[in-house]
């Protein structure tokens, strides 16, 4: 009989125009919080997955991930060739010191 009561509690809500959740007034809490723990791992699985995206952009794995093999050894030929390599001081001060 309760189960009828229910059944017309939520017509009559339905009928009034309600637009609520009228679903979740009727449904106990246990199974509220059961879903709402759900609904807190899948939001914080989809944030961990969000934060390992802009990681992988900022540390630029992204980019060598998703690019072919044949481009990135050319990105890194081009690179390599435009490098401007300056000689180090402290190089050629370690040739001229003699140990005596």
């Amino acid at each position: 009989m309760s189960r009828d009561i229910t059944f017309q509690d939520n017509m009559e809500l339905l009928e009034d125009g309600y637009q609520g959740d009228v679903i979740g007034e009727a449904t106990p809490d246990v199974i509220v919080s059961e879903f709402m723990k759900g609904e807190k791992e899948l939001i914080e699985k989809i944030l961990n997955t969000e934060i390992n995206i802009f990681l992988a952009i900022r540390d630029g794995s992204a980019l060598m991930q998703h690019m072919e093999d044949f481009y990135y050894i050319t990105l890194l030929e081009n690179v390599r060739s435009n490098y401007r390599t300056v000689p180090r001081p402290q190089l050629t001060e370690e040739k001229n010191i003699s140990i005596g």
